[in-house]
């Protein structure tokens, strides 16, 4: 429940104002598809400064994988 609530601002600045068109979330998980791997790194970028003000961090295993790795 509290997912839904806390993290829909961070929803909607991925969609809006990132401009991210293939976004995902189920709970804490979330996936973006792009083509475009200076793009993600830039979105990575804001989305680690943005998530700070929530006093939320990434984990380790929040990275920039291809889609081939599975």
């Amino acid at each position: 429940m509290l997912a839904v609530f806390y993290l829909n601002d961070l929803d909607h600045f991925i969609k809006e104002e990132l401009g991210v068109k293939y976004y995902i979330r189920y709970m804490d998980d979330g996936v973006i598809l792009m083509n475009d791997l200076c793009a993600l790194k830039r979105i990575y970028d804001s989305l680690k400064e943005s998530i700070k003000k929530y006093k939320l961090e990434f984990n380790s295993k929040t990275k920039i994988y291809n889609s081939l790795e599975g």
